[in-house]
């Protein structure tokens, strides 16, 4: 399994300016008549949010955050076990068993995200990394709070081809708060099934840590 880290993901064509990162991020306002925006969950995206610094200095955000999200919506159909390669044998699933990619999403990792839990933030100028979360993030932070974390897993050398992308879009509200948004997409070549759903969730955070003085 690959994962997208600081130094680690290939290039992905040009690099995304910060005002066109934000622009992704809210384009579901565009209009029909506009030119179409690129899809800010598309692998080739993520890679260039990972690798792209913002215009922050110093390492203020860095620590230990408790976290709290709410599912928004999941638009990922239900599945049955004969859907996954060997009828869903290897992944532990019974013959007629279910599946809803809208919940196994969020447990995809061993982390529940609509339960919550603890993520560990390290700020080095300008590229912020989301330590324990699986895949890791990286991505920009800038002078004024604003970030942009995300990263990806890629399955295709695995028995099952598929990819999960992760992509946070917030604002650090101080040096012990953030808030943002986190969209997850499972794009899937599935026996005699093509998955490509999304799922997102508000997610606000504060700080258990000490702020560095």
């Amino acid at each position: 399994m690959s994962r997208v880290a600081p130094a680690g993901p290939p290039s992905y064509g040009p690099k995304v300016s910060r005002a066109a990162l934000f622009s992704i991020g809210l384009a579901s306002v565009a209009t029909a008549c506009e030119s179409p925006q690129l899809d800010p969950l598309d692998p080739g995206v993520i890679g260039d949010v990972a690798n792209d610094p913002g215009d922050a200095v110093g390492s203020s955000y860095s620590g230990s955050y408790n976290f709290e999200a709410t599912s928004l919506d999941c638009d990922c159909p239900l599945l049955e076990a004969e859907d996954f390669p060997g009828g869903g044998e290897p992944l532990g699933l019974e013959p007629g068993q279910q599946v809803d990619p809208c919940v196994e999403i969020d447990t995809f990792y061993g982390r529940s995200v609509s339960a919550g839990g603890t993520i560990e933030l390290t700020q080095s100028d300008g590229i912020e990394v989301w330590e324990n979360w699986l895949p890791v993030m990286t991505g920009p932070v800038y002078a004024d709070g604003d970030f942009v974390v995300a990263g990806y897993e890629d399955f295709s050398e695995t028995f099952l081809n598929a990819q999960v992308v992760s992509r946070i879009d917030g604002r650090h509200l101080d040096a012990s708060r953030f808030t943002g948004i986190l969209r997850q997409r499972v794009i899937a070549e599935l026996p005699g099934l093509s998955l490509d759903c999304r799922a997102s969730h508000q997610v606000d955070a504060m700080r258990i840590d000490d702020v560095a003085q």
